[in-house]
């Protein structure tokens, strides 16, 4: 299912979630979660750390280091 699947679903009333994601739900909605100071900040900072760990992975792929090496039988 898709993104634009999903939240039609949502707004339908039609969206089944897992047992994990009603669990959420339902913290969520008890006021459970609470937002975080400098939340911009933060997206920011996950944001390049994603970015960091793709050139990483991006870079382990060119090289060959992230390739098993097959042992001679």
């Amino acid at each position: 299912m898709n993104r634009d699947e999903v939240i039609r679903k949502a707004e339908e009333g039609t969206l089944e979630l897992d047992p994990e994601e009603r669990a959420i739900e339902e913290s969520f909605e008890r006021g459970e979660w609470k937002s975080i100071p400098n939340v911009e900040a933060e997206i920011k900072r996950y944001q390049e750390g994603a970015r960091e760990w793709r050139m990483i992975q991006s870079a382990r792929n060119i090289t060959g280091a992230s390739r098993r090496k097959e042992r001679p039988t």
